[in-house]
């Protein structure tokens, strides 16, 4: 027992110490004598995948909701009987952006086929306050101010994970001066959060992957989303079929008012209510960006995605 003992302890001081010395050349980019190559990328590899286990256990104590992780399923999603999608967007938009809103909504319902969306876009008067309506995504902009972000979605989820209103704000007082790719790639990502998807990627300094669910310093190679995006879209609500499938463009209605679902209901309290902002607690925080949760109790809650201005 002792032998065993002794030997699983001197095989523990041999790991560390390589261990250790992988360590060190990472670090210091100085060769160790007599560590071979291959060692380092063994290393490497179990090193990450500690870190990021590491890294789900802190966002698990922080985030009981477990939200949507990076290229992951959504967790909270639109009630849906999976053959797809079929959501009303509202447009509360200023004239001004109507062109950005219709070139994403087109990007989104045209971008693949078979679809995974049949959207009904209904125009509506502009409210720079931007109400939630239930069953329904809407999106506004106005100048919010120096808040911090320039563009942000938020959704009500029910206790049964099912998202029950979302909100995407388009703050102009760092878009109004923006170039046209930047407010479509806004545009684009705030929905994408209004579908339920999470980003693809939150390095703005690696390989742009080309959507707009991507952290990127261009805005303008990455306007539209690309065909993960498509992919976690299918493998959440699936595809239209059939006669839908054919007729699945962006039906039109001016200034109808917004047909509702009936659904479990939570309070929409938004993130920009200064009022209840001592409520919400920050789920992470990355350059650029932000997720923040709100318990409503009973199960349902808020959350809340933040673009930040800066990163």
């Amino acid at each position: 027992m002792s032998c065993f003992c002794g030997l699983f302890l001197f095989a523990g001081i041999v790991l560390g110490a390589i261990w250790a010395a992988v360590m060190y050349e990472e670090r210091t980019g100085t060769d160790v004598p007599f560590l071979p190559n291959a060692t380092n990328g063994y290393v490497n590899d179990a090193n990450n995948a500690i870190m990021d286990w590491g890294e789900r256990f802190k966002k698990g104590l922080i985030d009981q909701w477990n939200q949507t992780g990076v290229g992951e399923v959504p967790t909270a999603t639109w009630s849906n009987n999976g053959h797809g999608l079929q959501l009303e967007v509202l447009n509360a938009l200023t004239s001004d952006w109507d062109p950005y809103f219709t070139q994403a909504m087109y990007n989104w319902a045209y971008g693949v086929s078979p679809t995974s969306l049949v959207l009904t876009l209904t125009n509506t008067t502009a409210d720079p306050s931007c109400t939630s309506v239930d069953g329904v995504l809407k999106v506004c902009n106005s100048d919010y101010g120096e808040t911090g972000w320039k563009g942000i979605n938020e959704c009500s989820i029910n206790g049964l994970n099912q998202i029950v209103a979302s909100v995407a704000k388009m703050n102009e007082f760092y878009l109004s001066s923006a170039g046209d790719g930047e407010k479509l790639y806004t545009m684009c990502h705030e929905c994408g959060h209004g579908w339920g998807l999470g980003h693809q990627d939150e390095n703005f300094y690696n390989l742009d992957l080309g959507t707009c669910m991507d952290y990127v310093l261009d805005p303008d190679n990455n306007q539209k989303p690309n065909a993960r995006d498509f992919e976690i879209l299918n493998q959440t609500y699936g595809y239209v079929s059939g006669r839908r499938e054919r007729d699945r463009g962006l039906h039109l209605r001016w200034k109808g008012k917004p047909h509702t679902k009936k659904t479990e209901s939570p309070q929409f309290i938004s993130f920009t209510d200064s009022a209840n902002r001592h409520r919400w607690r920050l789920l992470e925080k990355n350059p650029g960006m932000e997720i923040h949760g709100l318990d409503l109790g009973d199960g349902n809650r808020m959350m809340t995605r933040v673009m930040l201005a800066e990163h």
